[in-house]
């Protein structure tokens, strides 16, 4: 699934973690890395780590703060793993687009 984020914005996402097709609840000491660089190959532009304490209502969240998404517009490549405790690692969101688009307000330049 492709995701969208406007530039230099703060964004939220929904992470549903699966294995064997299911949805697996982290235990402790698990993690899950959400990844995005410009292409496959090249070094991360975002990385983040979340694990059990970054659950809320009983969903796992991702957030994006503004200053992550403050990235040259276009098209990056992003993907999500599940590390477990134990080392083992399983990819559930494989990589997929993740699109920077335009923001036209001018933050923090106005006098108003």
């Amino acid at each position: 699934m492709s995701l969208y984020v406007q530039q230099g914005n703060t964004h939220y996402f929904r992470i549903i973690p699966t294995l064997n097709g299911e949805e697996y609840i982290l235990s402790e000491n698990d993690r899950v890395i959400f990844t995005v660089r410009r292409t496959a190959r090249d070094d991360p532009v975002i990385r983040k780590v979340l694990t059990r304490e970054d659950y809320a209502d009983d969903e796992l969240i991702l957030k994006l703060d503004a200053k992550e998404t403050e990235l040259t517009t276009g098209d990056y490549k992003y993907d999500c793993s599940i590390e477990m405790s134990d080392g083992e690692r399983y990819t559930f969101i494989t990589p997929d687009d993740f699109i920077v688009k335009e923001t036209v307000t001018d933050w923090g330049k106005s006098n108003e």
